[in-house]
């Protein structure tokens, strides 16, 4: 009779040992914090390890956002009807149990604590965040800029959560911030986002046209939110210099061969398109075919041309060159300069007679072609400037 009691109280120290070891071991894995952006879906996971897969676990969902502990499942079944967790929708099975935010809204991001009344341990709830991507907008003051003249681009960052940081790029080169104003402000049609207004302002040189000028976000936890696709190319108008046209000769026996073109890399913007050539300072400039310069016998006294170039918004700039007696007779202009026959290619090029109109957009009027008006399209020249 002892012996049997004996193995009866041993059975029962196996089971109770039993018992318990299989329940001081189940662990409770709770889900983790996630950001997702507004109208994805959104899924939390929380599970049970080590317990006795025989046996269903109880899982119970509760948001616990506004410091007070809202039930929404228990045990696979929601219980709460507010409208809010319609969206809301919880799969289980014996270990685990995953939740459910259809098509998530700013107004579902929070905390959300998962607990097994299996399990021994507590886990702290998951954060759930909700970003959203803002409209980006790049604007200017201006269609052109202006060498030397202050020049301020505008970049709209608009409906962005969280607040949104705005970085601007020149030629691929991040800017100073010292350069730069930035505002946010609440949205005007939803105050769960933010606008973000930034301004750079700079003042442009020629190096700087046909650059790109850009403007991104940051700050979204999901970096594909950032957004830096906003590029512009800029468009930096410039005079030309007073050293840009070259004037020349060359003295083909009793003729005198008149060039003028423009140096290579040396084009203004926008570009010069069109060259005259003047005799003695004559109103009506002489003319002669694209590919052909200006043929003339040699003089026998001092002879002065102008060569002029100008730009589609009436920039200009003008080269003078003077040449000597080259062919002399009996005219007194030839004698008296004292200059010996046989000199030849002698010239004094004077740069610097360079006239720039000021006003952009007002043309130069020019007067009709006439006879001695020479045209050079300087875009189709073979030296491609």
């Amino acid at each position: 009779m002892v012996a049997f009691q004996k193995c009866n109280l041993s059975l029962v120290l196996s089971f109770l040992h039993g018992f318990l070891q299989a329940a001081c071991c189940q662990t409770l894995i709770g889900p983790k914090s996630v950001t997702v952006e507004k109208g994805a879906d959104t899924t939390l996971t929380c599970l049970v390890i080590n317990g006795d897969d025989d046996t269903a676990e109880s899982f119970m969902w509760s948001d616990v956002s506004q410091g007070t502990k809202i039930v929404i499942f228990n045990g696979g079944m929601k219980v709460s009807p507010l409208p809010k967790y319609d969206d809301f929708s919880v799969e289980e099975d014996t270990t685990s149990s995953v939740l459910t935010i259809r098509g998530t809204e700013i107004t579902d991001e929070g905390s959300y604590l998962c607990e097994s009344l299996e399990a021994e341990n507590y886990v702290p709830f998951a954060e759930v965040t909700v970003e959203v991507m803002s409209k980006l907008e790049l604007t200017s003051d201006t269609t052109y800029l202006v060498v030397g003249t202050q020049y301020t681009a505008t970049c709209s960052a608009t409906g962005g959560r969280p607040q949104e940081l705005i970085e601007w790029y020149l030629d691929g080169e991040q800017q100073l911030y010292q350069d730069i104003e930035q505002y946010t402000y609440p949205n005007s049609e939803n105050y769960w986002l933010s606008d973000t207004v930034s301004r750079f302002s700079f003042t442009p040189v020629k190096e700087n046209n046909g650059q790109s000028l850009e403007c991104r976000t940051t700050g979204h936890q999901l970096t594909s939110l950032n957004q830096d696709t906003n590029i512009t190319s800029l468009n930096v108008v410039f005079p030309p210099d007073d050293s840009i046209i070259i004037v020349n000769f060359i003295e083909d026996g009793t003729y005198l061969k008149i060039t003028c073109y423009i140096q290579p890399g040396q084009q203004p913007n926008p570009r010069i398109e069109d060259l005259w050539i003047y005799k003695n300072y004559s109103v009506d400039p002489y003319q002669t075919p694209m590919a052909s310069p200006l043929i003339e016998p040699t003089p026998d006294h001092i002879t002065k041309y102008t060569c002029t170039g100008e730009n589609s918004l009436g920039n200009t700039s003008t080269a003078k060159l003077f040449i000597p007696c080259l062919f002399p007779s009996e005219s007194a202009s030839c004698s008296n300069s004292g200059l010996v026959v046989g000199i030849s290619i002698l010239a004094i090029l004077l740069v610097g007679s360079l006239t720039i109109n000021v006003a952009l957009y007002v043309r130069m009027t020019r007067q009709s072609a006439s006879k001695g008006w020479l045209m050079l399209d300087v875009s189709k020249d073979s030296h491609n400037y």
